[in-house]
């Protein structure tokens, strides 16, 4: 039984991990922040899950497991939109704390854990935006940036400890978010793929686990759509 830690548990990305790895009997250490009742929910049908309080602001408030962990699977972080003109000081260091200064500080945290594993694993969820930059994201963009430099340090940093750490941009997929939109706005964000489709949670999450079973790819990123 492997001891998986993952942010961002009760909803999308994070969530779909969740249930997969509980049935592969993982034990399972999965946040929540403002809402945990699906974690509650599958807490009642299996005692391998552990919700876990985690408050991207405030990391010293988040209860860390005292045992050895082999994957961290980081899929917590906030969304927000403003030009580079309209942007200010408070909102884009909130979004930096969240999305980069946060995951940061778990890695402090959780790294010194997973040292007696036999194959540890980190993967961060960054973003396209992150990769090349998006019109409007100036800081959604920066912090999901900083994330890919902060994963490939980590990769050098402790490869001498066997922890592999990578990058997944998982692209737009199908979540209660994007069919919200209307059809031809789906369409728009579809069109920007050559394959024409969203990705699928259940896709991200298997591809994700995959990485976390190998034992030689490291400092890798990985996107998972079909824009060039």
């Amino acid at each position: 039984m492997k001891n998986i830690f993952i942010t961002g548990g009760s909803s999308g990305i994070g969530l779909r991990l969740t249930v997969d790895y509980l049935k592969e009997n993982q034990q399972v250490f999965s946040s929540y922040y403002s809402n945990s009742k699906a974690l509650d929910y599958l807490k009642k049908k299996n005692h391998n899950l552990h919700p876990t309080y985690l408050n991207l602001s405030d990391i010293d408030s988040t209860e860390i497991p005292n045992i050895q962990i082999d994957t961290i699977i980081l899929t917590a972080g906030v969304i927000h939109n403003q030009l580079l003109i309209k942007e200010n000081m408070q909102d884009f260091q909130k979004i930096i704390e969240q999305n980069l200064t946060a995951n940061f500080q778990l890695c402090q945290k959780l790294i010194p854990l997973m040292k007696s594993s036999n194959n540890p694993h980190i993967v961060f969820i960054s973003s396209h935006s992150g990769y090349i930059g998006n019109t409007g994201q100036i800081s959604y963009s920066a912090s999901k940036a900083g994330l890919i430099g902060l994963a490939n340090s980590i990769a050098k940093e402790h490869a001498k400890d066997n922890i592999k750490v990578n990058t997944i941009l998982p692209g737009f997929m199908k979540s209660k978010q994007t069919l919200a939109f209307s059809k031809d706005l789906q369409n728009k964000y579809a069109d920007k793929n050559m394959l024409k489709r969203f990705n699928t949670l259940c896709e991200v999450s298997k591809f994700i686990q995959h990485i976390c079973e190998s034992q030689n790819i490291s400092g890798q990123i990985f996107k998972l759509d079909s824009r060039i």
